[in-house]
């Protein structure tokens, strides 16, 4: 029969575990997003800056 310290110990480091594991998952979630957007302000920045640079000689 274990003691109680040990498996409350094993709990802990259980929800540690969990807790990194979905923070890793959110991080990797929101520098996809950032990736996206960003990608897509890179492509049309260029356009909007031509069209505004041909207003101006």
């Amino acid at each position: 029969m274990k003691n109680r310290s040990t498996s409350k110990r094993a709990g802990v480091s259980g929800q540690a575990t969990l807790e990194f594991s979905m923070m890793l998952a959110m991080f990797a979630m929101v520098s996809v997003v950032l990736l996206l957007l960003l990608s897509a302000f890179n492509e049309y920045g260029w356009r909007i800056l031509s069209l505004v640079g041909l207003d101006y000689p």
